[in-house]
């Protein structure tokens, strides 16, 4: 009852505080109001008062004036000095009433704000009718609860109750260890109220978004919260709105005028609005494909570009803030406007915009993604795997940024992406001609401030442009302006770099770094840094060329924009893209310098200045490309032509979910990792957009290689999916699949007819006892081998087995080099040819990993499941496949991860070269972990390149090792130049 109450007051206290507010509001409304009727009166008064001097004074003047006409000849002198003074009050009397026709407007404009908050007002009187509404329901809601409290105080049971009631809330005294706090019992208290059935319900006809709240909004972004509407608005009013929860998706913002209802609509999604490359490239290719569609414009984030997205688009979503750009909001924001709007394509403009991609794809909208920067600077591997799964198509501005994006998991997508640079922006602009004019004026003045022959004559200007950090290259800029200096000193070459300054670090350290050098070089004015402008682009005509010494840029606006305004633009090769397309032709080759070479600039620039034709010539060259290959309308008709083409792979996904899901060709267990939730359904449609985005990360059955199946059948112009193929042309035989040995129970076999040996290096001594109790399963009982590191750890092993195990025991102590692979190959090299068939196990942990993390807990259940055994004796089942097939030369858990070379192609390179072997890219099966059975003349081409303890790196390794991870993809390459075959295991559910 004390908690009940206490809610009460605290509920009490609410409505007091919102009563107050809205009597505050009202009298700043009133307040306002009265100001501006005051001003008004003011002016028109004022004005009035002016005028009637004015006339009066004038008409006195007149009749002076008529009355002495008479005397005119005798008064000529005069006549004229009336007549000049009569022509001067005429002009004033003009001046006054333009005044006052000024006045008029401006109390005009007064008036029309006046009735614009008299409007206002009138709305703020019904919205706070509305909250007198809710404040009187919230009031019946106290009455009941005091009403209920009242009962229950004065029922008879609470009276009988009264002793055991003291007992138990004693006893809980006792067991609580930290004190109860009023939230707690506000939070109890609420749940208390809420389940109270005989309290008023809000009508069921009542229209929450006309309120302000969504429901269904509400409910799935706060899954924290659940009950029906009524509840979660209660929520919102009571929580919600003091914890900064949104009570709705962000309004969509409306232009009916540029919507035409017989075209499509499409998107375009910008990560933010800012007056940037990204943002107004997205604003340019709006305003091209409104010519065609209905466009809506998804901003992420906001910027002053917002209102030039709300005038050229049919609607707008966003800007979105932070917390409403969260995963689950955002994904319900798309899902309406798909629902709303049915658009027919989606363009994704930058990776910083990529969480837009997956909703569209799980709602079958076709989408391109535009990259033009490089991802390290933005997002993970992992994050950059992902995206492109989820995209379309994928389209790059420069081959440079492209091959930036190329890794071992996204090699397929980014083989079949496309290079389109973009065309050239324009910039939105507010300011009048002249205006601009005389800003331009200025800032040319400032530029050639300090520089003494600038009165006289012109410099040679060379211009850089961009955001003043390290990886536009302003320090290499600077240095090139110090070469100049040092080989002509007497060059009247002024270096001028315009760009935005950050004031935080790193930005800030890098600036004064640059000014240091500058300082320190004493070269004086020849090179200037100036804070960014609007009018970049009518600067151009001022300079005489431009200068990318950038060391790592996409394809920079500005060069396009000096380009197209006719200026030799230079840059350094492999730095940016600009330098691909000035590269491409023979007449502005010569504009591209070796990287970095701050040399070959300087004296570039010097002799370009000393040949005013070669100057024209080279800029009326670069001109003709860039038009050529900066086009904006062409550029948006190839991304219309690049979507059209992933409409047509669209078209199959569906069909393809419904065939794998109806047959039994997918296998979930597999395909699915043990940290992932999902249903078979879920990791169908996975699987099927993941392939149609050229990514393959995971097998969708034991011994498939999707990613093989496309490569050797050239599936890909046709969209379709890989496994749906496979299936449907007979589940074809080739270098595709993997003999697989499925072990799916206890096998009752008898003990092979071979000669069995078990090589185990029991680095981690304590995970021994593990692998030899699932050795102990099995009928077979293989010989062990056993490799340690240090004399503690072999009298250990040698304690745990010597006189326990049956078989042979040997256990050596081997250098901490070459892990567990180097033992194998080198240690116990003569010993394991003696055998028919050998195993290799190590006890494998990784320090590196956090501890509460199960990833090699469950990888190296995996591979003992797979291997030795556990649930099923996999060891008995793997030798008999030994024994029965004579040319099977190793076995190995199948990975459900598609896996590489990766980084450690050079590493193999140079051990399959010693063994006449030629390696192939591409994913491939080998022995992930180095966990394995083999016929020791299956890896003979191995042992015979009789490794050495030095041929091994030393500790510590990375975390991926180097030659050790080569050798272990080997594996399989090697057997099969032995004139042997792999096969791989699968246990269903052990999952990795």
């Amino acid at each position: 009852v004390a908690e009940l109450s206490q809610a009460v007051v605290a509920r009490d206290g609410q409505i007091t505080e919102l009563s107050q507010a809205v009597i505050d509001r009202d009298s700043k409304v009133a307040e306002l109001t009265s100001k501006l009727e005051t001003i008004a009166m003011s002016k028109s008064s004022d004005t009035s008062e002016s005028l009637k001097e004015l006339f009066n004074r004038l008409t006195d003047i007149e009749l002076k004036y008529f009355s002495g006409k008479d005397a005119q000849s005798s008064h000529q002198p005069n006549l004229e000095l009336q007549k000049n003074k009569i022509d001067a009050l005429a002009i004033t009397k003009q001046v006054m009433l333009e005044e006052n026709n000024e006045h008029e407007i401006k109390i005009t404009i007064l008036n029309e704000k006046i009735s614009y908050l008299e409007n206002q007002n009138k709305v703020l009187e019904d919205e706070l009718a509305k909250k007198n509404h809710d404040l009187e329901y919230c009031k019946s809601l106290n009455n009941e609860k005091e009403i209920t409290i009242n009962s229950i105080l004065s029922s008879r049971s609470w009276r009988l109750m009264s002793k055991p009631r003291a007992i138990v809330t004693m006893l809980k005294g006792l067991r609580r260890k930290e004190p109860l706090s009023s939230q707690d019992v506000a939070d109890r208290a609420q749940a208390k109220f809420e389940t109270v059935t005989q309290l008023p319900a809000i009508p069921s006809e009542i229209d929450y978004k006309n309120l302000g709240f969504d429901p269904d909004f509400y409910g799935l972004i706060y899954p924290d919260v659940s009950g029906p509407a009524e509840a979660l608005y209660h929520h919102y009013l009571n929580h919600g709105i003091n914890e900064g929860r949104a009570p709705q998706s962000k309004p969509l913002s409306v232009n009916k005028l540029l919507t035409d209802e017989g075209k499509p609509f499409v998107i375009v999604v910008c990560h933010e609005a800012s007056r940037t490359g990204a943002p107004v490239l997205g604003w340019n290719i709006c305003v091209e494909l409104k010519k065609k569609y209905n466009v809506i414009a998804i901003l992420l984030g906001d910027g002053e570009l917002v209102s030039y997205f709300q005038e050229s688009c049919s609607v707008v979503a966003g800007p979105y803030s932070v917390h409403e750009r969260q995963k689950l909001a955002l994904d319900y924001a798309i899902n309406n406007i798909i629902n709303a709007y049915a658009p027919k394509f989606a363009i994704v403009n930058s990776l910083a915009s990529s969480s837009i991609l997956k909703p569209l794809a799980e709602n079958y909208i076709p989408s391109i993604l535009l990259v033009h920067e490089f991802y390290k600077f933005h997002c993970s591997p992992c994050e950059l795997v992902d995206t492109f799964a989820w995209a379309g198509k994928v389209i790059f501005s420069a081959e440079v940024v492209r091959q930036s994006a190329l890794i071992e998991r996204t090699r397929v997508a980014v083989n079949n992406s496309l290079i389109i640079p973009q065309g050239k922006s324009r910039i939105p602009s507010e300011q009048p001609k002249d205006y601009a004019e005389e800003k331009i004026s200025n800032f040319y003045e400032k530029m050639l401030f300090g520089i003494p022959y600038a009165k006289t004559r012109k410099p040679f200007i060379v211009l850089g442009a961009g955001t003043v950090e390290y990886r536009k290259g302003i320090d290499l800029f600077v240095t090139t302006a110090m070469e100049i200096h040092r080989t002509d000193p007497n060059s009247e070459i002024l270096m001028v770099w315009i760009g935005r300054k950050i004031d935080v670090e790193p930005y800030k350290q890098y600036a004064d770094f640059v000014l240091e050098q500058m300082q320190a070089s004493g070269i004086g004015a020849r090179v200037k840094l100036l804070d960014e402008t609007p009018y970049l682009e009518s600067i151009y005509s001022m300079v005489d060329m431009f200068f990318v010494s950038s060391r790592l840029d996409p394809l920079p606006n500005v060069a396009i924009d000096a380009m197209m305004s006719g200026k030799p633009v230079i840059s350094f090769e492999s730095a940016t893209g600009i330098s691909e397309i000035l590269a491409s032709s023979p007449l502005t080759s010569s504009c591209v310098m070796p990287f970095l070479s701050t040399d070959a600039a300087a004296k570039f620039i010097l002799s370009l200045s000393k040949d005013k034709e070669k100057l024209k010539s080279l800029g009326s060259h670069v001109k003709n490309i860039a038009e050529n290959v900066f086009n904006m309308e062409s550029y948006v008709e190839k991304l219309e032509k690049a979507v059209s083409d992933v409409s047509q792979s669209y078209n199959s996904l569906k069909t393809d979910e419904s065939f794998l899901l109806e047959r039994n060709d997918f296998i979930e267990g597999f395909y699915i990792a043990p940290d992932e939730r999902c249903t078979k359904e879920q990791a169908v449609r996975k699987f099927v957009k993941y392939s149609q985005g050229f990514i393959f990360n995971r097998k969708p059955r034991p011994g498939f290689n999707p990613e093989r199946y496309v490569t050797d059948n050239t599936i890909a112009p046709i969209g379709k999916n890989p496994l749906v193929h496979f299936a449907e042309a007979g589940k074809p035989n080739g270098q595709w699949l993997d003999k697989v040995i499925y072990i799916k129970d206890r096998s009752t076999l008898k003990i092979a007819n071979l000669k069995i040996g078990v090589h185990i290096h029991a680095y981690y001594p304590d995970m021994l006892p593990d692998i030899i109790n699932r050795l102990s399963e099995n009928n077979t009982t293989p010989d062990l081998l056993i490799s340690v590191t240090s004399e503690t750890a072999k009298k250990e092993v040698e304690s745990l087995l010597k006189d326990n195990y049956p078989a042979r025991l040997t256990v050596r102590t081997v250098p901490n080099v070459g892990r567990d692979i180097g033992p194998f190959f080198t240690e116990f090299k003569d010993d394991l040819i003696t055998y028919d068939v050998v195993g290799h196990f190590h006890t494998k942990k990784s320090p590196h990993v956090p501890a509460e993390s199960r990833l090699v807990k469950d990888w190296v259940n995996f591979l003992m499941e797979n291997l030795i055994g556990g649930r099923f004796n996999s060891a008995d089942a793997i030798i008999k496949e030994f024994e029965m097939s004579p040319q099977l030369g190793l076995v190995f858990a199948d990975d459900p991860n598609l896996i590489g070379w990766d980084k450690y192609l050079e590493f193999a390179q140079e051990l399959a070269q010693r063994m006449d072997i030629v390696l192939k890219n591409g994913y491939f099966s080998f022995p992930v972990g180095t966990m394995f059975w083999a016929r020791p003349k299956a890896l003979e081409p191995m042992f015979n390149l009789d490794l050495n303890w030095s041929d091994y790196p030393a500790e510590p390794l990375p975390i991926d090792g180097s030659l050790l991870h080569a050798m272990e993809r080997l594996l399989p390459i090697v057997t099969n130049k032995a004139g042997y075959t792999h096969s791989v295991t699968y246990v269903e559910n052990a999952r990795r």
